[in-house]
């Protein structure tokens, strides 16, 4: 999966990356196996699907929170 991602100041420290129009949510949505993963074509390593959706739902918890 390709996460094409931009930089969002000068020290290069802060990155933003969208998620929409690529098959990761959907591969979140299987909670198995692995996805290699690509940052703008470059690829960044594997991560491990089991148990994503629950880790995603608590993880956007976290963010929503007041």
């Amino acid at each position: 999966v390709n996460i094409p991602v931009q930089r969002v100041n000068a020290t290069g420290r802060q990155w933003f990356g969208g998620l929409s129009g690529t098959e990761l949510v959907s591969l979140l949505k299987q909670q198995r196996g692995t996805v290699m993963l690509r940052i703008n074509g470059r690829p960044e390593g594997e991560a491990s699907l089991d148990n994503s959706a629950t880790v995603l739902r608590r993880t956007m918890q976290e963010c929503m929170a007041p």
